[in-house]
């Protein structure tokens, strides 16, 4: 007799279940609850960038690819290393996605593999088949990807984001996030010194949508979209830190949009190697360190770019691949880094057991019953894998279409009963003789998993026990790289669904309990304990009103009606996921991360402040750090399965998928390195792997090269090694680790023998999270450098060596650091080398190079830096330096880079005047300059004004700089009131300076009617009795006779009178204009005696000799004593009749004080005088003259222009003029005509003749003439 099991009892064991997360075992199931979403790839939005930000440099495409795309895209960049070197090492790296579908003919049941690669798929009609870019992350201008350091700051030019970004339309804040980067860690928040990103999809892929023997459509709204459904989002990552210099990281988001759910995915990457040379290289992968290594076995046969040095090493470190969260197994090993009685516990880690247990709110007894050999979450032995015989009342487990194990025993059947069960959505008939499995005749019995060499290959449970796949080669004897690099073969742990405990109250086929995906503990357990502990109760429905809240309109409240995860359910570290919703490891801290899921605190996103982690699963937003999307240790990743080797170019269009899918994206392939001889690809497999409906799987991989130039790999490997380690360190921490400050806007101004720098200060004001979660100073930049080179590579600068004597760091030609408490070397060293964090100079924000030679190409970058934190362990880091180098020899450089040429002025240059400034409200006089610095940017016509702020009758503390032309501010309560640097703006930058001492008479001006000029300086001294006015003195003929008022001064123990006199001074108070009373003390040094007030200054004794005035106050009191002191030695002075003198007080600035001035065209703009120009025609040269086999100014071939581009210089020359060179014999060689700008003296030409031939050596006649000018005329010599 055949029982059927009732499908009402399995939805009895459904009712603990949940929708999400989910698993379905029928290679694709339909969904009802997937929510595909309406974009759609286009092929026309193909873009590419440049990444440069470290020592490593590649083309990266929006498509799933990295490298350059064939032979023949000379534009593109293979991963060359170092940068603007052309050492090549990888030739591509590419994404493949696949999954086995059901065939939806009507009528088929069969399966069939979907492959999707990025470059080659093509329809018999051309159109593409392969992933391509889905509109909308990228500015609509650009040719580029998104690009953190290209977004509106740097001018519409530059910017790479869109208007908006279309994956944040939901964030009812701040819909679309318009003017914020999209970054990996949140809104606007730039923690890699250089971030791609964009979004591709698989729906052009179209040889299943009408197909005729196999049919697949994957999204049930939309029967054109072809492919699998997948998105993915995709980012580059570069640091500049110098542990990870060398390093870029490649993260791949890849979610299923489609209807369906897939039980059996596998994701791919195909890799092409060109170490040096396409020839002798040498491609493998070692399995323990989930590394592919790229080597040339002749390092020393290198070709010419690499200059006589050996060829290095590349390697490709699998970070993070796609996890099986649903599997029952610790697929990755982690979770005996979270339990205190293992070897492997980190004691910086959370005790994820002593949650379990139950003097501390859990279920279990003991440790031993939690982690113990036959506790819940045990390691595998040996034992474990042998086959299991099922007989009446044996502990079975089934899993139902959520993936949750329903407890019960095998039925006691009669001899001809049968009961057919549904598990893993696969029906299964169960007698008295064992089960039999689908497509089988006969019972089974004992049971067994997966072979012994199977890896992951069927993905159900086949042995009843709730675990899916557990095999010995991934989880007995797999030997792993440890986080301290060491190797260790070690067995991982599992959830024990068949533990004692679990069965006490399970006596029948007829009982049963749940226990959901990734818990330890049985829903009827946990109701229990619902009931009767008033804490835990409140713990679980919090959590469960958290999320209902926080996924309000995303997904239905019904999702977590019985969402039990919490630490005292949950299996340490096993299973664990990130897309469920909870904090695994417990690393989230409400005092740091508690910031919403926009990533960004202060904004008001869902979930700030609420006092639970926040999830950014099933959002387009990234979520709080250390939970889910932000942590990357929540995936349980079922690490490389597959790498296998393929002839170069073999793959193309014609390659089925069926042939892709066995031959290299299955598990369990891992095939020898081939001979150095053959000319191969790698292909290197995560597989397989569930993905449901809207989940998310990551693949992320970190590229490195190293050249040690040596005669062997072993050394370069070691380096990669290093490299590939302090990336997985990275990894680890979440990409969350101190970072450099942001790059300054660098603006070069070209001179005559001089080269002038000037930069922005928006570095100064960077916020470190990190450092603050650290709990140490997050503002922390410290000051700027500035590198200088001749070679776009920096080679030249390179100058300074790590500990193990290789170069790799550059050599500062100026630095400026603040004043304060560090300086020096850093205590933190840098791979053997301290950081040179300054002497304290103070900062400056501008630089002049008057080291450079005219006509030569410079290439400069500037640096902010910071000083790390040394409490921390925490090194300096630096902005980086994007600078690259086109294949075609053209310069793509970074915000901070700037390539210049300085060259002679033009023969009629005549240079601006600095504007005046006028005071036009206030009473202050402290100094207020304004310095051209850049007269190109400079604004004729334009006025500024200078306010201060401050509160009333207070000194003010900054002050504000406005064009009042275009009511633009510039300058915004800049708190640099004492003289320190400020940033140059519109072409010019203002000093502002405080008086030295508030309160003290000076001399402020002096004006005379003599013709003859000021001829000497009066100084104030003040006495103690406060006085703040301010004073006029007028100096009449020698012969005018005025009175002065009689005194007795006192100084010291000595009291003496000054009598009343007879002189040529009258003092006003110059505010009033009274008389104000003084006194005269004459000096009887100085000769010729007349009532006219005199001085002497004595050259040999270096002595003043002055005559004394002792301004006086109402009381008569000695107030300020003033003396003259001549600016002539040895020479009678007596002020001029008509002379006067301004003597001020010093006032500080306040919020009363304004000044202007305007950008006079006539005065302050340069300017070209053609009379000078005519007198500066003798000084025109040629350079180098002779000419003798090349110029030091010549660029240096490249890819695309092997040859050496000559390069001769005319300098000096009228801006507007014509060149014509002529042979000895009168022949007409070339006509050069000279467009410069008026400050730009320099012509280079680059020698070819009118009829584009090389010239040829010997003597040249040049002919210079500019109209109204004049003409010129020399010769020059070319030699071989």
């Amino acid at each position: 007799m055949m029982r059927k099991f009732p499908h009402a009892i399995l939805g009895l064991l459904l009712l603990g279940g949940l929708t999400v997360p989910g698993i379905v075992n029928a290679q694709t199931t339909f969904n009802p609850d997937a929510r595909p979403s309406e974009e759609r790839s286009d092929f026309e939005e193909r873009r590419k960038s440049i990444l440069d930000a470290n020592n490593l440099r590649s083309t990266y495409h929006n498509f799933g690819f990295g490298g350059r795309t064939g032979e023949g895209n000379r534009d593109e960049l293979y991963y060359e290393y170092p940068k603007n070197t052309n050492r090549r090492y990888i030739y591509f790296i590419s994404i493949f996605t696949g999954a086995e579908v059901r065939n939806q003919l009507e009528g088929s049941d069969n399966v069939f593999p979907v492959v999707v690669d990025p470059l080659v798929g093509q329809s018999p009609t051309g159109d593409s088949w392969t992933h391509n870019p889905i509109p909308g992350y990228a500015a609509e201008t650009s040719e580029e990807l998104a690009r953190s350091d290209r977004g509106p700051r740097f001018g519409e030019e530059m910017n790479t984001w869109p208007a908006t970004w279309p994956d944040k339309m939901d964030d009812e804040g701040d819909p679309g996030w318009a003017g914020q980067w999209n970054g990996y860690f949140g809104k606007g928040i730039f923690n890699a010194d250089q971030e791609f990103f964009y979004r591709s999809g698989d729906d052009l892929y179209g040889r299943y949508v009408n197909g005729s023997s196999r049919l697949y459509r994957p999204d049930a709204t939309d029967n054109t979209r072809g492919g699998l459904g997948l998105v993915m989002d995709s980012r580059i990552l570069a640091w500049t830190q110098n542990l990870i210099a060398d390093v870029h990281f490649n993260i791949f988001e890849i979610r299923n949009d489609a209807s369906y759910d897939y039980d059996k995915v596998s994701f791919m990457l195909w890799t092409a190697d060109w170490v040096g040379t396409p020839q002798d290289d040498r491609p493998y992968f070692d399995q323990q360190r989930s590394t592919a290594f790229y080597t040339d076995i002749r390092p020393t046969a290198s070709p010419a770019e690499f200059d006589g040095t050996a060829i290095g090493v590349a390697g490709i470190r699998f970070l993070e691949t796609p996890g099986n969260a649903i599997d029952g197994i610790d697929n990755d090993g982690d979770a005996d880094f979270y339990i205190p009685a293992s070897d492997l516990y980190d004691a910086r880690n959370q005790d994820l057991v002593a949650p379990l247990l139950e003097p501390n709110g859990g279920f279990f007894p003991s440790t031993a019953s939690v982690t113990g050999p036959a506790g819940v979450t045990p390691l595998f032995l040996t034992e474990d894998f042998q086959p299991r015989t099922l007989t009446a009342g044996t502990p079975i487990v089934l899993i139902d279409e959520d993936g949750n194990r329903i407890l019960t025993r095998y039925p006691d059947l009669g001899a001809d009963e049968e009961v057919t069960v549904s598990t893993q959505g696969r029906e299964i008939t169960l007698t008295r003789n064992g089960p039999i499995f689908p497509g089988g005749a006969n019972p089974v019995n004992p049971v067994v998993e997966d072979t012994l060499q199977a890896r992951h290959q069927n993905l159900f449970d086949d042995d009843f026990d709730g675990i899916i796949d557990e095999n010995q080669p991934n989880h007995l004897t797999l030997t792993r790289l440890q986080p301290d690099g060491t190797v260790l073969t070690r067995p991982v742990r599992y959830i024990n669904y068949l533990y004692d405990g679990f069965y006490e109250d399970i006596q029948s086929f007829a009982d049963r309990d749940t226990i959901q995906t990734g818990l330890v503990v049985p829903n009827s357990w946990i109701r229990e304990k619902i009931q009767s502990d008033a804490a835990f109760a409140s713990l679980v429905s919090d959590y469960q009103q958290m999320l209902v809240t926080l996924y309000a309109d995303r997904l239905p409240a019904s999702t977590f009606t019985d969402y039990f995860r919490n630490f005292h359910t949950s299996a340490p570290m096993i299973d664990e996921a990130r897309d469920d919703f909870f904090d695994n490891n417990g690393n989230w801290t409400a005092s740091a991360d508690d910031v919403g899921i926009d990533g960004v605190e202060g904004t008001g996103s869902r979930g700030e402040g609420d006092g639970l982690p926040s999830s950014g699963a099933f959002t387009g937003f990234p979520g709080e750090s250390n939970i889910d999307k932000t942590d990357v240790a929540e995936t349980d990743a079922i690490g490389i399965t597959s790498a296998t080797f393929r002839s170069a170019g073999s793959f193309s269009n014609t390659t089925t998928n069926l042939e892709m899918w066995q031959t290299h994206m299955s598990p369990g392939r891992f095939t020898a390195a081939p001979d150095a001889s053959q000319d191969t690809d790698q292909f290197i497999t995560s597989s397989y792997f569930p993905l449901r409906a809207g989940a998310v799987e990551r693949f992320a991989i970190a590229v490195s090269i190293a050249q040690a130039n040596t005669s062997s790999n072993d050394a370069d490997i070691e380096l990669v090694q290093n490299s590939l380690r302090q990336a997985f360190n990275a990894y680890e921490a979440n990409y969350q680790f101190a970072t450099a400050p942001p790059p300054p806007i660098l603006r070069a101004v070209p001179g005559d023998g001089r080269v002038t720098l000037y930069w922005d200060d928006e570095a100064e004001f960077v916020f470190d999270r990190y450092l603050e979660r650290l709990g140490q100073n997050p503002n922390n930049f410290e000051g700027y450098k500035i590198y200088r080179a001749t070679d776009p590579s920096l080679l030249d600068a390179r100058k300074i060596t790590d500990g193990r004597g290789n170069l790799q760091f550059l050599k500062p030609i100026a630095q400026f650091d603040r004043v304060n408490e560090f300086s020096g070397n850093h205590p933190i060293d840098i791979n053997g080398v301290d950081f040179y964090l300054g002497d304290n100079t103070g900062l400056q924000r501008y630089y002049i190079d008057t080291d450079v030679i005219n006509g030569r190409q410079y290439y400069y970058a500037v640096v902010a830096y910071n000083h790390g934190a040394p409490l921390a362990g925490i090194a300096p880091a630096e902005s980086p330096i994007n600078l690259s180098i086109n294949p075609d020899g053209t310069l793509i450089a970074g915000v901070n880079v700037q390539s210049v040429i300085p060259a002679s002025i033009s023969a009629g240059y005549v240079g601006p005047q600095p504007p005046v400034v006028q005071q036009t409200a206030g009473d202050a006089n402290g100094d207020v300059l304004v310095d051209i610095v850049d007269p190109r940017r400079l604004n004729p016509g334009s006025t500024y004004r200078i306010t201060f702020n401050g509160p009333d009758g207070q000194d003010a503390t900054s002050y504000t700089l406005t064009n009042v032309t275009s009511g633009e501010v510039l300058l915004e309560e800049r708190e640099s009131l004492q003289g320190q640097d400020s940033p140059v703006i519109e072409g010019f930058r203002v000093v502002i300076r405080n008086p030295e001492s508030v309160g003290k008479l000076r001399q402020t001006r002096w004006t005379t009617d003599s013709g003859i000029g000021v001829q000497a300086t009066v100084t104030a001294e003040n006495t103690d009795i406060e006085d703040m006015r301010s004073y006029l003195l007028y100096f009449g003929a020698a012969t005018q006779q005025l009175p002065t008022q009689e005194i007795e001064l006192t100084q010291g123990p000595l009291t003496r009178r000054i009598p009343a006199t007879q002189t040529n001074l009258r003092i006003l108070d110059a505010n009033t204009g009274e008389e104000v009373g003084f006194a005269l003390q004459r000096n009887q040094q100085i000769p010729d005696r007349n009532t006219a007030i005199s001085a002497l200054y004595a050259g040999e004794s270096q002595q003043n000799f002055s005559d004394v005035i002792h301004i006086l106050n109402e009381q008569a009191q000695v107030v300020h004593t003033l003396t003259l002191n001549p600016h002539e030695s040895d020479v009678l002075f007596r002020p001029m009749p008509g002379d006067q003198v301004d003597m001020t007080q010093s006032v500080n600035f306040t919020n009363e004080d304004v000044f202007e001035f305007t950008i006079d065209a006539s005065a302050n703009v340069a300017s070209e005088d053609a009379d000078l120009a005519r007198e500066r025609l003798a000084d025109i040269r040629v350079v180098p003259n002779p000419y003798i086999v090349t110029n030091i100014a010549e660029q240096r071939p490249t890819p695309v222009r092997p040859q050496q581009e000559r390069q001769l210089h005319f300098i000096n020359l009228p801006a507007q003029s014509t060149i014509r060179i002529f042979n000895v014999a009168g022949q007409l060689v070339q006509t050069l005509q000279v467009n410069n700008s008026i400050e730009n003296g320099l012509y280079v030409w680059d020698m070819l003749t009118k009829d584009n031939l090389d010239l040829a050596y010997g003597i040249y006649i040049y002919h210079v003439e500019a109209p109204g000018v004049g003409e010129h005329t020399g010769k020059f010599a070319v030699i071989k």
